[in-house]
């Protein structure tokens, strides 16, 4: 797994709408985020994250 400490404080912005509709910890949330490798699955999770809202 590539993901570092300095990624999961890097929180990206198109999950702040989410965390805040469902009171989410940020933290959790990024790493949940960051954990997948690839730029697509990132983009694919924050679709259907936001399908949600």
């Amino acid at each position: 797994m590539s993901t570092s400490i300095r990624n999961v404080r890097n929180r990206p912005a198109e999950l702040y709408p989410f965390t805040q509709k469902y009171r989410l910890k940020k933290t959790q949330t990024a790493l949940a985020y960051w954990a997948l490798d690839k730029k697509k699955e990132r983009e694919k999770l924050i679709d259907r994250l936001l399908r949600f809202i």
